[in-house]
């Protein structure tokens, strides 16, 4: 596979390895050996890589957390209320107390929540207080799902025992009384705005565990339903949301291959060759990729993943939603269980999630924190590598500052520096591109060559960007699986 960066700098063979046609010299480019400058200028390796916060620690469970759009809160679901806990942690609060308390949804301003107390919808502000009562719900199984941009209306979901039916509702936030869109004798769930805010996307199926599950799309008013999948598909769809500016809807789903959980996308008439004509596999093979959540702007699929066949291998991952480059948000072979889907903030600078981990020789396992990341202009590799077809490489870069981006078969254990965030942690890299920007990225496009034999290989990326000699920062490690 011939890869060439945009500049022309390099032209490297990733088959043979091999280097053609030397970096030209230039005040503003860093090769591997500029690399090994910085690594022998620096003293012994000490540093930090990025990784996880836990910002919890009370004796209570603390569940399906949400970060608020700006970043600065996260609610979560304790015993017997909806706590609250600042995004770098601190003192908890408790936004709403009851016994019945369910669902719960931010304010698009991030002002407050609208949550389920009972049958009521109500709303309270961040800081906590008396909940404002909005409209008492008819029926049973209240879920709330999302809300407007302009903080106007709510859409959820109910049952109606008096006729069995399932219902999708709106609800004003100004306190008018709720609004049946859709209505089935099966479940419907999982209601996602698009971009746009014109139409929905919601999941029907059977009322029983791992039941066929059809995907449709309706205007926002519930009008115009349209089947995406043209019927039922088999393969435990869930967690689905719009992606792709609102052209498409992703999903985690059991895979045909292995039948472990992965994530998907509809496939689209832009999709490339698609050994599922219905469905675009974005990550494939034994090692599941589950509890998915998009960003606000659809780009970003957050998930936990296992990343070695170990069980104490797993973490939080970020995949662009059009598949490519998968980041794991920290490598530190700790187990985390998720309980409930990572969620992010609207700037996609800010992930929390609810996590515990497992415990040996009769240990009490403790009860759920919560555990907060940041994104830090990471590498973004997109569309998910398919035979013959490209896909692109992108590193933000400040005027400040030269970078480079480097390409390996392989892994290596982190070597952190001083002054230098994360770590070096490909094998043998080999420079793809380099250079400085006044656009504020680099770009480089790669084809995949049409040869069977590279589906299922992993190739590996990394990004530095420097400063100086005493200060810049490695990108996370980026792996990309061939289809």
């Amino acid at each position: 596979m011939a890869v060439t960066s945009l500049r022309r700098w390099d032209i490297l063979s990733i088959e043979g390895y091999s280097r053609a046609d030397p970096p030209m010299t230039h005040p503003r480019t860093i090769t591997c050996a500029a690399v090994a400058a910085v690594l022998l200028c620096s003293p012994a390796a000490f540093g930090q890589l990025r990784g996880f916060t836990k910002i919890t620690a009370t004796a209570e469970a603390h569940l399906d957390p949400q970060i608020s759009p700006d970043g600065s809160t996260i609610a979560f679901r304790g015993s017997g209320k909806i706590g609250s806990v600042g995004f770098l942690g601190g003192p908890e609060g408790a936004m709403a107390v009851g016994n019945n308390l369910g669902d719960f949804v931010w304010s698009p301003n991030s002002s407050g929540i609208y949550y389920m107390d009972g049958v009521d919808l109500t709303f309270v502000a961040k800081s906590g207080g008396n909940g404002l009562r909005l409209t008492a719900l008819p029926g049973q199984q209240h879920r709330l799902w999302c809300v407007d941009s302009q903080d106007n209306k709510v859409w959820g979901t109910r049952f109606e025992p008096s006729t069995n039916t399932y219902h999708i509702f709106t609800a004003s936030t100004s306190g008018a009384a709720s609004v049946d869109i859709v209505s089935s004798s099966t479940v419907l769930d999982q209601v996602r705005l698009d971009p746009s805010e014109t139409r929905i996307v919601y999941r029907e199926a059977l009322p029983v565990p791992f039941a066929p599950a059809e995907v449709w799309s309706a205007n926002a008013d519930g009008t115009n339903p349209v089947s995406l999948t043209g019927g039922t598909v088999a393969r435990s769809i869930d967690h689905l949301d719009w992606v792709d500016g609102g052209q498409t809807v992703a999903f985690t789903l059991q895979s045909q291959n292995t039948g472990q959980v992965q994530l998907g996308r509809l496939a689209t008439a832009a999709s490339s060759t698609s050994i599922d004509p219905l469905i675009d596999m974005l990550t494939e093979g034994f090692l599941t990729h589950r509890n998915m959540a998009v960003s606000a702007d659809k780009e970003w699929l957050v998930h936990h993943c296992q990343y070695t066949a170990s069980a104490t291998s797993t973490t939080v991952a970020i995949l662009p939603s059009t598949g490519g480059g998968r980041i794991l948000l920290a490598r530190d072979n700790k187990a985390y269980i998720l309980h409930g889907p990572p969620t992010i903030d609207a700037a996609n600078a800010r992930i929390a999630f609810a996590a515990s981990f497992p415990v040996s020789d009769g240990g009490v396992p403790a009860p759920p924190q919560i555990y907060t990341g940041s994104l830090d202009r990471e590498l973004r590799i997109e569309p998910r590598a398919e035979l013959g077809q490209s896909f692109s490489v992108t590193m933000p870069i400040a005027t400040n500052e030269v970078g480079a981006v480097f390409i390996a078969a392989g892994e290596a254990p982190p070597l952190v520096l001083p002054g230098f965030a994360g770590g070096l942690a490909v094998n043998a890299p080999l420079t793809l591109m380099n250079g400085g920007s006044s656009s504020g990225e680099l770009t480089a496009a790669l084809a995949v060559p049409n040869i069977t034999s590279l589906v299922g290989q992993v190739l590996f990326f990394q990004g530095l960007r420097v400063i100086s000699l005493s200060q810049g920062d490695f990108t996370r490690l980026v792996d990309v699986q061939i289809f």
